[in-house]
């Protein structure tokens, strides 16, 4: 029986720009929508919904550029706090401190078997079942498929969430170099250390590999209760 393990952060914020100009009747109506069609379309009995609170372990992990500071002065949709507390009020959200929502999702998916719902490709570096909400859209990933991703964004890094990787590479670069599973965690140090030596002679690699590979990684073996907390309908973002 598949549970859901949805992403509260991304339903929550493309449902906020969605209804930038409407009633926040509106986005109430659209979550139970969009929740319905998550359901029907997996077949899944139920579902659990994470949502990103406080704190993040990557802001201290992450010394080359600040973590997420490409986001800042961003312009979030107004009713972005509504459709969160929306989500927790309705649908017992949970929030959790000290990691990303995604990291929640991944131990849920790995823990539990469940399948992960949002719209994120870097919950592909997690081997398991996958359902896209927008475009409906159902994908499995194995153990060999999930490390070549992992492995490939390593070296490409993550410019939504200004984690640079390595300078000049891209996805092209990362699937010819990345080509083998099994060697994968092998070979990505090794272009680390290539790559860095010709664009980034004074860069310790052990230390720069160490923090890009900390900042990409997705953690999968949270026990997700012990960072959980609801957040007072009084308490809104």
């Amino acid at each position: 029986m598949t549970i859901l393990a949805v992403d509260g952060d991304a339903l929550a914020f493309r449902i906020a720009a969605v209804c930038e100009e409407e009633m926040m009747q509106a986005c109430e109506d659209l979550i139970d929508n969009c929740m319905s069609d998550m359901i029907a379309n997996t077949g899944a009995v139920g579902a659990r919904v994470y949502l990103g609170g406080k704190d993040n372990f990557r802001y201290d992990v992450a010394v080359t550029r600040p973590y997420k500071a490409n986001r800042e002065g961003f312009r979030k949709p107004q009713h972005l706090p509504y459709a969160r507390e929306y989500l927790i009020e309705k649908y017992s959200a949970f929030v959790v401190n000290g990691y990303e929502a995604d990291d929640a999702i991944a131990s849920d998916v790995v823990l539990n078997g469940a399948t992960h719902s949002g719209v994120d490709k870097d919950l592909y570096q997690v081997a398991g079942h996958h359902y896209n909400f927008v475009t409906k859209e159902t994908k499995f990933v194995d153990d060999s498929t999930a490390t070549l991703n992992f492995y490939r964004q390593v070296l490409t890094g993550d410019s939504s969430d200004n984690i640079p990787g390595l300078p000049g590479v891209g996805a092209k670069t990362a699937e010819k170099v990345i080509t083998d599973a099994k060697t994968a965690a092998q070979d990505a140090k090794n272009y680390y250390a290539e790559i860095c030596e010709k664009k980034l002679p004074d860069v310790d690699v052990s230390a720069y590999w160490k923090e890009q590979v900390s900042l990409i990684e997705m953690v999968q073996n949270l026990n997700i209760l012990n960072l959980i907390t609801y957040r007072p309908k009084s308490a809104l973002f």
